[in-house]
Formats: structure tokens, C-alpha cells, sequence
């Protein structure tokens, strides 16, 4: 999957992926998505639907979205999946050019943008407390490396329960993620070799 030279101002992507019964799929792209400075109020978007059938597995690895200054993205995506289907998601964001200030900004308005409401957790080899180490208060730059924390999932959907996990990664530069945080994304894929038939980010970063 791969957008070019990237996404500006009006630019819409529309995606419906199907997979059917007892099939695999690995969906990634070429390199990272970019998203250029948006005028006169207009938006990039990517709206992604995935529909899993009976015992199928769907791996979705994408290289990161990178904004950069003045850019808008918005992005919805949805999955239907039953009991029996399996999904691996990566949805990354970055900054754009560091080194001129194009850092992350978030904007409120009176319509809810993003809630976060998962439970942060212990995991069978982190603690929260050792994971979050000096990230303490969100708001200002902090001269740290990187830390990814794990919440455990599980949801009843017609009386069955479905489990899986939730990671996060907080990285105060890209550069430093991928050297760092980086390891943590390859130890799950690697995981996934022989589904995927290799893993898809061995000769990237």
C-alpha cells in the first residue's frame, strides 16, 4: 500500500478490505505515509474498514504516519471481526522534521477527538511503575529515552470473550525509537514469521 509522494489538503483515502474464511493477510506499505502542510482549512483523511471472516488472521504493519508542519490528518479505522478471527495492529504517528520545530500539537475543540480508556496494567515481564520511569507529567520535553507500557484487553461480543493486548510507545525522537523502542515492534513480528512468510520491517529500520 503506498500513497505516492505522500497526502495534502483534500486528499481522501477510502479502503475496504475483505478476508475471507481461514484466510491470512499481511497489509504494510512501502514507507512511511506523509502528510504535507494543509491551506484554507482543508484536511487529509484515511478511512480504512477491515472485515474479518470465520478463523481468518489479518496482520496490519504499516510504516508511521509523519505530519509535518501546518499538516491535518484525520483517520478512522474499523474492524469487524468474529470469535475465531485474529488481528495485529501498528498505528504510529511521528513528527515531521524535528530539527525545525515540526513537533506534534493538539488542538481542543468542543467535539471529543480522541479518548484514551484503556487500563494501564501490569504485564508478565513490566511493571507500570518501572515502565513509565520519569514519564511522570505530560506536557513538557523531557531528556529521556523511551518507554512502552501494556494494557491487557478483553471484551464480550454474543457471549464469547475476546482478549488481546494494547502497547503504547511514548519516544522523545523518532531517532531514538527506532534505535530503542523499535526492538519491542520486531520481537512481536518476528513472532509472525511464519504466518507472514517474513517479516515485513527486516531490511528497514
Amino acid at each position: 500500500m503506498t500513497f505516492g509522494g505522500g497526502l495534502v489538503g483534500g486528499d481522501i483515502i477510502d479502503l475496504e478490505i475483505h478476508l475471507g474464511n481461514h484466510c491470512a493477510a499481511l497489509l504494510t506499505s512501502q514507507e512511511s505515509t506523509k502528510v504535507y502542510r494543509c491551506q484554507n482549512g482543508a484536511e487529509s483523511q484515511q478511512n480504512v474498514t477491515y472485515t474479518l471472516s470465520g478463523s481468518s488472521f489479518l496482520a496490519i504493519l504499516p510504516d508511521p504516519v509523519v505530519c509535518f508542519a501546518d499538516a491535518r490528518f484525520r483517520q478512522t479505522q474499523r474492524v469487524y471481526m468474529p470469535h475465531s478471527g485474529s488481528l495485529v495492529l501498528l498505528d504510529w504517528l511521528t513528527a515531521g522534521r524535528m530539527a525545525l520545530d515540526e513537533l506534534c500539537e493538539v488542538h481542543k475543540t468542543r467535539e471529543l477527538v480522541f479518548r484514551d480508556n484503556q487500563q494501564l496494567a501490569d504485564s508478565p515481564h513490566q511493571t507500570v511503575q518501572n515502565a513509565m520511569r520519569n514519564f511522570q507529567v505530560l506536557g513538557q520535553r523531557l531528556a529521556t529515552d523511551v518507554i512502552c507500557s501494556y494494557s491487557p484487553l478483553e471484551t464480550v461480543v454474543k457471549g464469547k470473550t475476546l482478549t488481546g493486548c494494547y502497547l503504547r510507545f511514548v519516544a522523545v525522537s523518532t531517532v531514538l525509537f527506532f534505535v530503542q523502542g523499535f526492538s519491542v515492534v520486531r520481537e512481536i513480528t518476528n513472532t509472525l514469521t511464519d504466518v507472514l512468510g517474513g517479516n515485513p520491517y527486516r531490511n528497514k529500520y
